[in-house]
């Protein structure tokens, strides 16, 4: 599932190690990038219609980014989506890159109730920023959602000139706290694993 065509989320050398029969879905608006990648099958989605394989259905669902891929494009390429993902009795929301709009998200927690697990991103942002949540803003999302559980992702992968490498986690932390999420919210460390509490395993576990 590809969230958009920027070049730290939509990488060829990739793409490159994958199975050539791996089945790629691209977000609405993308279909000019199609021949980038040499996969096959491929399906560019459509917001709110389910594409269902094996047990798993994949919905996309409209968020708060920006498209293109060599900068100047985004002028005239709008494509980026989050996804619901449904199978085997659970759901989850992967928001990927996105800012915060508080409409948006509201509609998808109504639209797909009973979210256990809420994949949001909290860097790189600083300020308001339109494409990008901050830490903040992704708790916020996570709750508009209405979903059980939240992992945050996009950040410590890579340094930014926008914020330190260590800013989001600690400011996420202070907003968990703030909010009395403690329990809700799992801010893995590169080599960790997430088990759902439900399940009545451990909540984090370290890969060895």
């Amino acid at each position: 599932m590809l969230s958009h065509t920027h070049v730290d989320h939509f990488d060829r050398s990739t793409f490159a190690r994958l199975p050539r029969d791996t089945e790629v879905i691209f977000p609405p608006g993308t279909s000019s990038y199609l021949g980038i990648i040499e996969q096959s099958p491929k399906e560019v989605s459509k917001f709110f219609e389910p594409i269902s394989r094996g047990g798993i259905t994949v919905t996309p669902v409209p968020v708060m980014h920006s498209g293109g891929r060599y900068v100047v494009d985004a002028l005239w390429n709008k494509g980026y989506a989050g996804y619901i993902i449904d199978g085997f009795g659970k759901r989850v929301f992967f928001a990927g890159d996105t800012g915060y709009d508080k409409k948006a998200f509201i509609d998808i927690g109504k639209r797909f109730p009973g979210i256990d697990l809420a994949l949001v991103p909290i860097a790189p942002a600083k300020g308001k920023n339109p494409s990008h949540a901050d830490p903040q803003e992704a708790v916020q999302i996570f709750l508009d959602t209405g979903a059980k559980y939240m992992i945050p992702i996009h950040f410590e992968a890579y340094h930014s000139m926008a914020v330190p490498l260590d800013e989001p986690r600690k400011r996420l932390a202070a907003e968990v706290e703030k909010r009395g999420l403690q329990g809700r919210v799992f801010a893995l460390y590169t080599g960790e694993r997430w088990i759902d509490p439900d399940s009545g395993e451990p909540w984090v576990t370290r890969e060895k």
